[in-house]
């Protein structure tokens, strides 16, 4: 989860109490993207407000490997979008032809 007001991704919250039992600390641990070495494919929507454009981006810079594919959607326009133009694309990738 991101935490707010800082660049870290860190595994889920429990609360303090439960984190010490779950992670032997207080504090959730964070994940050491840079580790990840596989080629990680991601989906954005421009107009995502959750996931934003610059979080994204900036997830990508950590993830060395990784392959972006953006589309003029919002969060939701994944699932109930009116352009599923983006179903073909990830079924590119699935198959393992990768897009250029």
């Amino acid at each position: 989860m991101w935490q707010k007001g800082s660049i870290n991704l860190r595994k889920f919250d429990y609360g303090p109490e439960t984190n010490l039992i779950k992670y032997k600390q207080r504090e959730p641990p964070e994940y050491d993207l840079e580790s990840i070495k596989e080629k990680v494919f991601m989906f954005s929507g421009r107009e995502d407000l959750l996931a934003t454009p610059k979080n994204v981006k900036l997830l990508r810079y950590f993830l060395k490997s990784s392959v972006l594919y953006e589309y003029e959607l919002g969060h939701g326009g994944f699932l109930w979008g009116y352009e599923m133009d983006y179903l073909k694309d990830l079924i590119e990738v699935i198959e393992g032809r990768e897009l250029d």
